[in-house]
């Protein structure tokens, strides 16, 4: 991917599946926000030729998200976006530069609760 001014100007949120077990030792798995707030991000759509690439891999990708780097986001994770969730299919951490972290993702299912951060 060429390297190119990415404007950080939409606001997403990632949302983290958690285990543990609750008061009578039953296990349980809920999903958290990773934040309180939201975080600053640059989104697209995959153009047609990217998603027909990714085909190719058998990944259903569909968007790109660009964020400040964190280190504590997985595929395993879901981000919202403009009330859309999306599940996490790849995430790209520019070769160990820690600046930016491009995350592709595909349709995913809302949620049914997502517990406070």
């Amino acid at each position: 991917m060429k390297r190119k001014h990415l404007l950080k100007d939409k606001k997403c949120r990632i949302v983290k599946l958690q285990s543990g077990q609750d008061e009578y030792g039953a296990p349980f798995n809920e999903y958290r926000y990773l934040t309180e707030g939201e975080l600053w991000c640059y989104a697209k759509q995959l153009s047609q030729e990217q998603v027909w690439q990714g085909m190719q891999f058998q990944t259903d990708e569909k968007r790109l998200f660009v964020l400040n780097y964190r280190p504590d986001i997985a595929v395993t994770d879901l981000v919202e976006y403009s009330g859309q969730f999306y599940e996490i299919t790849r995430v790209d951490r520019t070769d160990d530069y820690l600046s930016d972290l491009y995350i592709y993702a595909k349709d995913a299912i809302s949620p049914d609760y997502i517990a406070d951060a």
